[in-house]
């Protein structure tokens, strides 16, 4: 009989052998799994520079594609290999230099520095921290001035382009204005040819009015055969209708050039009526020189003379007075005379004249008044600017 060490022997090796064809066909596939595994890793320690024509793509890359390869070797052998690593990145640096990438040259010396930091290299890892620390800092500077510049550019154009606006809107002002004074000093002309031609007309029948009225006057002073008379009063009527047809060519004379045609006439009229006339004027030097329009205050006179005191069997007077107020004169003339009612002062050509032509000589700018009523005498108020 076997002994029982014999038994346990051989059982034990038929439970080996049970083990192991249970477990044969698992370590197989682990078998297949490392050695894939090993090939594998045999292909990734080939490093990127290890290629045929990597060194001929490298040299015909622009610096930005160097960069990257040059970063791509650096991440290759950041762990077996640091310091080949920093190699890497250290040949990327002039790169970016070149293409003044301010951002990517931080980042290259930030990596730099993490690796020697890596290597316990702590006086390079902060050598490299602080230029990277620069680099950034230059980078934010930089980015300030280029956004200062940019703003500034953007006020320059929007400057410019409101100065253009500001032209254009000027030059549109400036045609306007001068086109606008232009139609203004065109309606200034005509209406000035206009005024002129109105002025005329009234003028021209003011000459052949006052013409007859003193003929007749002097035809009467003719039938009384008073010879010195009559030679004094032809003299002042010719250097009144002299004054008179002057009037006729301008559109201003001086105060004292009316006055004198005013007091040639009086002196006729005085002669006329056997001194049944009186006259007083009052008027200061310093405003003889004054301009206004001609013919105003003369016909005036007249119509007094001819419908206020001729008519009077004792005759009258008539009184003058001219003052300053401001840049205007007022000019009164006062007669107690018959008088007459102011409704019909369109039925005489003297006072219905002077009305028009203030209408169209001084526009609004003078005031005419009559006050007078029948048995009572006339007064006339006159307001005129200086023309």
């Amino acid at each position: 009989m076997p002994p029982m060490g014999f038994f346990l022997r051989k059982r034990s090796g038929q439970t080996a052998q049970r083990a192991s064809a249970r477990f044969r066909i698992p370590f197989c596939v682990f078998g297949i799994l490392v050695f894939g595994a090993l090939i594998l890793r045999a292909e990734n320690l080939n490093p990127p520079e290890a290629g045929e024509n990597f060194e001929i793509r490298y040299l015909k890359a622009g610096d930005r594609e160097k960069i990257n390869i040059l970063e791509k070797l650096a991440a290759y052998w950041m762990v077996p290999a640091p310091r080949k690593s920093i190699e890497y990145l250290k040949e990327a640096l002039p790169l970016s230099r070149q293409l003044n990438d301010k951002e990517v040259e931080a980042n290259l010396l930030y990596r730099i520095g993490d690796l020697y930091d890596g290597l316990r290299n702590d006086s390079q890892a902060l050598e490299y921290y602080q230029q990277a620390l620069k680099t950034f800092s230059l980078m934010h500077g930089e980015n300030k001035k280029q956004e200062k510049k940019s703003k500034t550019f953007n006020f320059i154009i929007v400057g410019v382009f409101f100065l253009a606006l500001a032209a254009l809107l000027f030059r549109y002002y400036y045609q306007h204005r001068v086109f606008k004074n232009e139609l203004k000093r065109s309606a200034e002309r005509q209406k000035n040819l206009e005024f002129e031609s109105q002025l005329k007309t009234f003028q021209s029948k003011v000459n052949p009015h006052f013409l007859y009225n003193a003929l007749d006057s002097l035809g009467g002073l003719s039938a009384d055969k008073n010879g010195s008379a009559l030679r004094d009063v032809i003299t002042r009527l010719a250097d009144l209708y002299r004054g008179v047809f002057a009037a006729t060519e301008i559109q201003t004379h001086p105060l004292a050039d009316e006055l004198a045609m005013i007091r040639d006439y009086l002196e006729i009229e005085k002669m006329i009526l056997y001194n049944r006339l009186d006259y007083h004027i009052q008027v200061s030097e310093k405003l003889l020189d004054f301009k206004i329009m001609p013919l105003l205050i003369l016909p005036l006179i007249e119509n007094a003379v001819i419908h206020g005191i001729k008519k009077k069997r004792e005759g009258g007077c008539i009184r003058i007075d001219i003052a300053q107020e401001d840049h205007s004169i007022n000019i009164r003339i006062m007669d107690n005379g018959l008088g007459f009612n102011p409704a019909d002062i369109r039925s005489g050509f003297g006072l219905y004249s002077v009305q028009e032509r203030l209408k169209l000589f001084y526009e609004r700018k003078a005031r005419f008044c009559i006050d007078s009523s029948r048995g009572s005498g006339t007064t006339i108020r006159l307001e005129v600017p200086d023309a």
